[in-house]
């Protein structure tokens, strides 16, 4: 099934000292039949409406209050959404690490998030992924399009896959990733207050199509 997809992070890849609300890095991929999209967008309209949104406002995880969290992955869930998400432990990896150059901030970024979709992509065809433009410079994003490329073909040789990068507020999918990503990284941190929110990450987790792995250190030989 052609599956249409967006990836984003949540918390910061400096995995130099951090205060606990950066913690866990969280990589994650969202992915969605394609013609489920239109069905997903008119269900998230009865979800602008209800909270006041203006058209066109931008989902984003860490403005959003958590009953809103809470509908909204009920509601991208419901429609069939697919999570990938590698939960990165960087007080854990700092720990293993000591003695060791930990790689920059802008390195760390693109090998977290090649990690992460790397283990989706074993599971899933993504015919089309757009990422969050968090990857600065188009010499950087053109690597980083290689890679995932390179990842996707090595899973799914016969298969063509597009990838690009887009400002989260124009992809609704990069949304949803952010959503996504956030709510398991607050979930980690064990700072989620709602019930209902809490059930909805859990249900994220145990759902055996979604791949959720960690919170883990990096490991060395990942660099």
């Amino acid at each position: 099934m052609p599956l249409y997809a967006g990836l984003d992070c949540s918390g910061t890849p400096n995995l130099e000292g951090e205060d606990g609300r950066h913690d866990p890095y969280t990589p994650c991929v969202v992915a969605l039949e394609a013609e489920r999209l239109r069905a997903l967008q008119d269900s998230l309209a009865i979800l602008r409406a209800r909270y006041n949104m203006v058209a066109g406002q931008e989902y984003h995880g860490h403005s959003m209050s958590e009953e809103m969290q809470a509908d909204f992955l009920e509601i991208t869930r419901a429609e069939g959404m697919l999570v990938g998400a590698l939960l990165i432990d960087k007080a854990a990896t700092r720990q293993n690490w000591r003695g060791i150059v930990l790689p920059s901030p802008a390195d760390f970024q693109m090998l977290a998030m090649r990690a992460g979709l790397e283990a989706f992509v074993s599971s899933y065809c993504l015919t089309r992924l757009w990422c969050d433009e968090d990857i600065r410079g188009k010499k950087r994003q053109k690597q980083m399009t290689t890679e995932i490329l390179r990842v996707h073909r090595a899973v799914w040789t016969h298969q063509k896959s597009k990838v690009g990068f887009i400002a989260s507020s124009g992809e609704l999918m990069v949304q949803a990733a952010d959503v996504a990503a956030y709510g398991l990284a607050c979930h980690a941190r064990g700072s989620i207050r709602s019930p209902r929110l809490k059930r909805q990450i859990e249900a994220i987790q145990e759902d055996p199509r979604n791949v959720i792995t960690g919170p883990t250190p990096w490991r060395v030989e990942e660099e």
